[in-house]
């Protein structure tokens, strides 16, 4: 969705997510927007690789990309990572300018 309106987030913060590789080509729309990926090392619904692949391409375009592994966890990455105040401190350090 932030690809298709890259105007409307200040950062967004994709978790246990993947991206099909035909929206690769349409990853410039965000590269100014600060994202923070986070998934689970052991996540078998979504494999690691594959949530990984959307985060170097957006790297490779020089985009704000941060991507966190959780060691240990499977797709349930977001019980934790709502619960812990770092992840509201870092969502709600950007603005939109």
């Amino acid at each position: 969705y932030a690809i298709l309106r890259p105007n409307t987030f200040a950062a967004i913060a994709p978790l246990s997510a993947f991206l099909d590789e035909g929206w690769f080509s349409m990853m410039d729309q965000i590269k100014a927007l600060p994202v923070w990926a986070i998934h689970g090392s052991e996540d078998e619904i979504i494999s690691l690789a594959a949530g990984r692949q959307p985060a170097d391409a957006l790297s490779k375009l020089g985009g704000n990309i941060q991507f966190t592994v959780l060691e240990g966890y499977d797709h349930d990455t977001w019980t934790d990572t709502y619960s812990d105040a770092a992840f509201y401190d870092w969502l709600l350090q950007h603005q939109k300018p």
